[in-house]
Parts: C-alpha cells; structure tokens; sequence
C-alpha cells in the first residue's frame, strides 16, 4: 500500500513538472500569432536571432544568469545559458535577440 501511494505521488510530481518539449509545445499553442518559423524553431528547441526573450525563453528555458541595462536610447539585456558543456551568452536590445557568444 505505501509503496503504491509513493508511487501515485510520484507520477504526480512528474507529470505537474513541465519538460521543455511541453514548455515548447505550450508557447506555440498559446501565441498562434508567432510567425511559422520562429514557431518551427522553438519547438525545435533552437534560438535565432531577431527572436523575442519570451520566444528564446520558450525554447531554452530560463537563463542561469540575466542582466538588464537600460539607458535613454534602449534596454539592453544579457543571458547566459549552460548547454552541451558550451556557455552561451545570449544579447538582446529592447526585447529581440540580436547577438550571441559561445565559449
């Protein structure tokens, strides 16, 4: 009985924890506006530039360190992401991606 009652409470604590092919599919769904590409890229679980931060955000989930700069002309913001053993800095001016690094 115990056993079967950790397991239900397992399942269930699995199953309320979205994977990032979820995450994906959930942004899609819900932001039908989001143009065929950007949409094929998310789900995909790719990055492009020109993207939006919830676009990138949909496809990578949420950076491990992000910094805002705002100045009288922009907002300028920086994410790094850990993948693959690669560090990627992520560069965005007033909410599109316009650059990245790779170390």
């Amino acid at each position: 009985m115990r056993k079967t009652i950790l397991l239900l409470f397992i399942g269930v604590f699995i199953l309320s924890c979205p994977s990032a092919n979820m995450r994906r599919l959930n942004y899609v769904v819900n932001n039908p506006q989001t143009d065929p590409q950007t949409a094929y890229f998310i789900r995909s679980g790719m990055i492009a530039e020109g993207m939006s931060t919830a676009e990138v955000q949909a496809s990578w989930g949420d950076p491990l360190i992000s910094r805002s700069y705002v100045n009288s002309e922009a907002r300028s913001d920086k994410w790094v992401y850990k993948r693959g053993g690669k560090t990627f800095i992520l560069y965005f001016k007033n909410g599109k991606l316009t650059s990245r690094d790779v170390f």
